[in-house]
Parts: structure tokens; C-alpha cells; sequence
């Protein structure tokens, strides 16, 4: 899950999101983020980790975050979020 501690944490300025179908949650599935930093760095978030806290992964390249969410079975489409959770309003 990202909020705003780790958004400002990493000066993350995008962010696009992905899912995959798990039966382990009520949902049905789980996401992931892809982050865009102000340094060009590029974070890959996982949120299905244990005590709700996600993992982050800090890569150096978009191919590679995206290589990242793939092996771990994300689907291949990311939509992107929009500002609203720049501004911490997004419940995501």
C-alpha cells in the first residue's frame, strides 16, 4: 500500500498500479505499484507481505521494475494513478 510517509520518504512523483488474482484475500486479488522517483530511480511496491507493511524494491530503470512485477505474476497492464494521491487523498 503506498501512503504518504513512503511517498515522501522516496520522492516518488508517478505512480501506476497492477493487480493479480489471489484467493488467499476477500477481494479476489492483490496489487502492486510502479514509482517513478525525483532522482530516476523506480520503485516496484508489493503489498501482499505479512503485518501490512509493503515491500519495496528499488531498481534503476522502468524495464526493470516492470521485469520485477512480472516475476512475481502481476498482470502486464499498469493503469496510472492519478494526483490525487500525490496528495494523500487516495485511499490506495
Amino acid at each position: 500500500m503506498i501512503n504518504v510517509k513512503l511517498m515522501n520518504e522516496f520522492k516518488i512523483i508517478k505512480v501506476w498500479s497492477c493487480s493479480k488474482k489471489d484467493e488467499r484475500f476477500v477481494i479476489g486479488f492483490v496489487c502492486a505499484y510502479l514509482a517513478q522517483c525525483e532522482d530516476g530511480r523506480w520503485l516496484a511496491i508489493f503489498s501482499e507481505t505479512a503485518f501490512g507493511k509493503p515491500e519495496v524494491v528499488i531498481l534503476k530503470n522502468r524495464t526493470s521494475a516492470t521485469k520485477q512485477l512480472r516475476e512475481r505474476g502481476f498482470m502486464n497492464r499498469v493503469s496510472k494513478i492519478y494526483p490525487n494521491v500525490m496528495k494523500g487523498v487516495c485511499p490506495v
